[in-house]
Parts: C-alpha cells; structure tokens; sequence
C-alpha cells in the first residue's frame, strides 16, 4: 500500500510540471517528466509483487489496477483542461441536437448515423438533463476514466469464468490496461456498447456455458460443421483440465438473466453499427462449439439487429447499401484501408505507427505462447480461443471507414491479454520463482512504453487549446443558420454546438484538384467561395490542431 500510495503520490505532484503547448509529433510522451514514468514503474513492480503472492488481499489488486486506470486516462483531461479528440465534440453536438429538439431526424445528412442508432446519445442526453447540466461536456471529458472502470467489472467476471487463479485473473486485466491503445473508450457510443458487449459475454459464459462433451457420448453429426466440430473436440479434448466449478442456477434466474441479455443486446443493437455483428459473432461461434447452452440466442440476436437497421436505421441503410455491398467479401481491400502508408508520414507519426503495430504484434505473439503453454499444461481454453478469433469475421463485411483493423484488435484484447497472461501464470502450480516476477515487470514495462507512444502518439492533433475551443465556441453560438464553415481540417473542436445548421467544407478533404487550386491563390479562391450569394455568411476557421492534422 505504500508503494501504491507513493506512485499516486508522485504521479499527482508531476501533472503541475507538464506543459502540453511544448508536444511534438510524439504526442503526449514529449512532454511527461521523468517523475511520470518514475511513477508508472512504481505502480508496476507493486502490482506485479502484489499480484506474485498468493497472500495478498484481493482489495490491494484491484487498488493497484483503478489507480493504472486513473494515471493512464485522467492524466489528459487533467493536464489538457478540455475534452480530447474532435469526434468527442461531435457527439457532445448530437447531445446538443436532442436538447434543443427533443428528438432526432433520422433524414438529416450530417452525421446521420448517429441520429439512426441513438441509443448512447439519448442516455447521455438523460443524464445531462438529471444533472442539470447545459451540455455534456463537463462528464464527457472524464467518460475514458469512467467506461475503463466500468471494464474492470466485466473484465473479472469473464476472466473467472477461464480460470480459478487469481493470478492469471488479475495479470489478464492489467495486460489488457497496458494494451488498449487503440483509443476507442472515449465519449462514444462504442464506449458504451463495448462494456455491453462484454457484459453478455460475461453472462453467457458464467451462466449459459457448457462442459466439454466426453469423447464417448459425442454423438456422431450428419451436417459438416458438426463432423469438424467433433473432430476438433476430439483433437483438443482428450486429457484436458478444468479448474472452473460449475455455476448451475434454478431455471427462474436462467430466464431472468437471459432476459438481461435480450434487454442489453436490444440497446447495443439500437446504439452502435458494428458491436451488434460482433456480439452475434461470438455468441455464434459459442453455440457452435458448444460452449454456450443459449442455442437459439444468435437467432433472436440477428432478428433484432436486422429489425432496427430495416426500421430504425432505414433512411440510413437504404443510402449506404450500395457500398456495403460493394466491399462485402473483399478482404484485401478492406484491410488495406487501414494501414496509412508510412511515407508520407512524418518522422515522429510513423515511429508512432510503428510502436502501434509492434504493440500488436508483441501482444498476440506473447498470446500464441501462453496458448500454448496452457494447452502443454492440460487446458482446453477453447471459448477464449474462439472468442479471440470471432472478431476477424467482421473483415469480411466492412472496412469500417478504415478502422475495421483497430475494432477487432479492440474485440479480441480481452482474450488475447487472457492468453498473453498465461505466458506467465499458465496453472496454479506454476510461476512461483523471483525470475518469474521480474520477467512480469519486464514484459509490463515493454507493453507500457507502446502504450505511451501508440495511445498518446496522437495528442498533438487530438488536445485543443483554450484559444482554439473559444474561437470554435463563438463560432457555433454566433454563425447565422445557414452559414458556410470553411475549416482547414475537421480536427478542432467541431459541431458540437447547432451543428445542423451549417454548411461544412473541410479543405483537407476537397478534391485534389481543389487543393491545388488554392494552394496557387488561396486569397482569390477562397475569396470567391465566401462571397457566394447562397449563404448568407462564411468564416474561415484555421487551427493549430487542424496545422498538426495536416502535416
């Protein structure tokens, strides 16, 4: 508790001494002291000392992983002063839209999908109404603290239903903080529905999971999916161990629980496009291997998701169709969307992609070892292997504007982070050596310093001064409707205020031919946009964060 006390301590007392004005193209890490990194180290050895003895309470671990949360994700909205990242404001902006209008528009054509999936917007708009709030500003900004913690719960339950112990249960959970760089828990409806997701992952596991069938009574399938099930049943079943005790429960409580997961998955399918396929993914994979008793859950799952995109999302579907169709199946493509090309990056940006990918990398590779070590060990783990797996399937329907990539890395973490544990702690017996909790350290260390680069790598663009909220903020308060917002980039904080009243031009996203054209004469060109007759005013709005955006 000492050392746990002197990192939050020392972390606290270093925030005064970062000036974030000085980042580079790093991000964030450019401008921590020393005494940051000091702190983490600190918070790391504890953890993994702590986490090494049986012996310690389990109150000490979970203190150890809320205060990594609290340094990793409240140390921007602290230093920063204001909520981070563009795409935050946007949806503060569809809080805004609801305020105003008490109601959405379906058939608007800026950020439509949001108004056809919004379930997350129409909870934060209740909670900013409760609070007597004017916007959701104020808690959208600590939103990446509050969703890790709500993690955490979900996190433990699932990691419980692999193994009884609770070192690897614990190491699990602080690997998967140390890797989700990926930046999705932001304010978002991707937040939300992720800690959903899990929850009825969660849920199926503990209470709608099934034991592996005995060789002998596996009955002989005429389909050929149940032949190769039953074939790899019989390739990794013979000898396996299982540590996890039963959790049978009396059928009134079964049906009260799966009635939670009807009602949770009915919000993710109301509040997010993708989570819902993914969700139906693993619960499918699941029924097919046999690991979960809800057979005709998937079923009810795709009713439901095909519902609200036939009914709810219709305006929305009926315009996108024709590119979902025509990238469905085009694997390649869509994994090329995803991957910037690193040439035309700066120096710092592509050290910054590289350590992303080397954090990727390193995880799953750790995860592919400790797989195996517990299948050498006796351990079947077939549902965290196929919950690993699951997520892959989305690339064969989407390029997901480009983030497809990240998104299963975002599905899969907690599993991966399951297996890379084991690497470490592969059975209770195992791991009880001082090499074997300064190999921990290491490894943790490593896993930290990608975090740093590839989750904070971005901030230059991402952080907004106070002088850059203000312009934004006097510009949607006090720009006529109908006006037209030439932005140099979508990267400062943008709609977040009567957004549907505006006409937006972004000329990082003009035609090239455009680009050029002003890039000879800016003045002329841009003059001549701005006195066209048919906005009744235009502004020119160029940034600092949309400058390091660009370049």
């Amino acid at each position: 508790m000492l050392a746990l006390g002197g990192a939050i301590l020392l972390w606290g007392v270093s925030l005064q001494s970062i000036d974030p004005s000085h980042m580079n193209d790093l991000g964030l890490v450019s401008v921590l002291p020393p005494s940051i990194y000091v702190s983490l180290i600190i918070l790391i050895v504890s953890f993994c000392l702590a986490v090494h003895r049986r012996q310690a309470p389990e109150m000490i671990l979970l203190l150890h992983v809320v205060a990594l949360i609290i340094v990793l994700h409240s140390t921007p909205a602290i230093v920063y002063g204001n909520l981070r990242y563009s795409w935050a404001w946007k949806h503060v902006g569809i809080v805004d839209y609801i305020q105003r209008h008490h109601g959405l528009n379906p058939d608007i054509s800026t950020l439509s999908a949001y108004h056809n999936w919004p379930g997350f917007f129409t909870l934060s708009t209740l909670v900013t109404e409760i609070a007597g709030l004017e916007n959701s500003l104020t808690f959208a900004t600590w939103a990446p603290v509050v969703f890790n913690l709500l993690y955490l719960g979900v996190l433990l339950l699932i990691f419980q239903t692999f193994t009884s112990d609770r070192r690897l249960v614990w190491l699990s959970v602080w690997f998967f903080y140390l890797t989700n760089w990926v930046g999705q828990d932001y304010f978002s409806p991707q937040a939300l529905n992720y800690f959903l997701h899990l929850a009825i992952l969660g849920i199926c596991l503990r209470w709608f999971s099934l034991k592996a069938l005995p060789l002998e009574s596996t009955p002989k399938r005429r389909h050929l999916i149940d032949r190769a099930v039953s074939r790899f049943h019989r390739l990794i079943s013979h000898g396996t161990r299982n540590d996890i005790p039963d959790n049978n429960l009396p059928p009134l409580q079964r049906s009260g629980l799966m009635a939670v997961v009807i009602l949770l998955f009915a919000v993710v399918a109301s509040s997010h496009q993708l989570t819902p396929f993914m969700t139906i993914s693993a619960i499918t994979t699941l029924v097919i291997f046999r690991r979960c008793s809800a057979a005709g859950l998937p079923v009810l799952m795709a009713v439901i998701a095909l519902s609200w995109i036939i009914y709810g999302a219709r305006s929305f579907f009926i315009g996108e169709l024709g590119s979902l169709i025509e990238s469905f199946g085009r694997v390649a493509d869509n994994l090329d969307e995803n991957l910037i090309d690193l040439s035309r990056a700066t120096s710092g940006q592509r050290l910054v992609a590289i350590m992303g990918r080397a954090l990727s990398i390193f995880l799953w590779a750790m995860a592919l070892l400790g797989g195996a070590r517990r299948l050498s060990r006796g351990y079947q783990d077939l549902p965290g292997i196929i919950l690993t797996a699951a997520p892959f399937a989305a690339l064969m329907g989407t390029a997901y504007g480009g983030e497809v990539l990240f998104r299963i890395y975002f599905f899969a973490l907690p599993f991966a982070a399951f297996f890379a544990a084991a690497l470490i702690y592969p059975d209770p017996a195992s791991g009880t050596s001082r090499r074997t909790a300064a190999l921990t350290m290491l490894l943790c260390s490593m896993l930290l310093l990608g975090f740093g680069f590839a989750h904070y790598g971005k901030d230059r663009q991402y952080h907004f001064t106070k002088s850059e909220v203000d312009a934004a903020r006097y510009l949607y308060n006090t720009a006529p409707p109908g006006s037209l917002l030439i932005e140099g980039s979508r990267s400062y904080p943008t709609q977040f205020r009567n957004y549907e009243f505006f006409t937006y031009v972004p000329i990082d996203r003009e035609p090239r031919e455009s680009q050029l054209e002003i890039f000879d004469n800016p003045v002329k060109v841009l003059s001549r946009w701005m006195n066209n007759s048919k906005y009744p005013r235009a502004y020119l709005l160029i940034t600092r964060s949309q400058k390091a955006d660009v370049d």
